[in-house]
């Protein structure tokens, strides 16, 4: 009895603190490709948050580091913000930030996979968004003129989408997300993002599971107690 005691616990408690299938992943812009250098020094020049809102349907975040701002400069084929999806499927927006569009959309706010250039490898990103049209306040100007700020904020809508589908390191650059930029040096061109290692956080159900584990073991040394 003892034995099947102690098995039971063991068995339940390491149900509670495995780590839960993550609904978040962040990724960070760690790779300069700018003409002369972006980074300034700076390790991280910007993150991206995915997140799994329901079945389907994933929300993302895009913040640059202080200092940066989209552009459109021509090294991403007239698009600024690029990225790839595992399965390449077809998508559809919504909650775009404002002055952002979608280029070759497909009505209505759908977009295929295509063959974006980026770091000057055509093809290397399938999915793309312009801040356009060009020009303050909305847009930003060719050349690096008049950038625009981050964040860009928007949700993504596909079949069997997750916030792990995001993570395809299959092109040639092997980042799943690359943006169009200019720093405070006044340099420009194409940075990317790869993912970012996450500590696993217990989700509420493991907290609750957990706490049923205290309470059958209290209550299995009362019952052997009283035995």
């Amino acid at each position: 009895m003892r034995k099947f005691l102690l098995s039971t616990i063991i068995g339940l408690f390491a149900l509670a603190v495995a780590p839960a299938r993550a609904d978040t992943l962040t990724f960070n812009f760690t790779s300069d490709h700018c003409t002369g250098g972006c980074s300034v020094g700076a390790a991280n020049m910007g993150t991206i948050t995915v997140t799994d809102v329901s079945a389907g349907v994933v929300s993302v975040h895009v913040a640059l580091a202080t200092g940066f701002g989209f552009v459109s400069t021509g090294a991403g084929a007239g698009a600024s913000f690029f990225f790839r999806l595992i399965g390449n499927p077809q998508i559809t927006y919504s909650g775009i930030t404002t002055g952002w569009t979608i280029p070759n959309v497909v009505p209505v706010n759908k977009q295929n996979a295509g063959t974006y250039a980026g770091d000057g490898l055509s093809g290397e990103y399938e999915y793309a968004l312009a801040c356009d049209p060009p020009g303050p306040p909305t847009g930003c100007d060719n050349g690096g003129s008049a950038p625009k700020a981050s964040p860009l904020d928007f949700t993504v809508t596909a079949t069997g989408l997750t916030a792990a589908s995001f993570n395809d390191t299959g092109g040639a650059s092997g980042s799943p997300f690359a943006a169009d930029v200019i720093s405070s040096n006044g340099r420009t061109g194409l940075i990317d993002a790869s993912l970012s290692t996450n500590p696993a956080v217990p989700e509420p159900t493991s907290i609750v599971l957990l706490g049923g584990v205290l309470v059958f073991t209290v209550r299995a040394i009362r019952r052997k107690r009283s035995v």
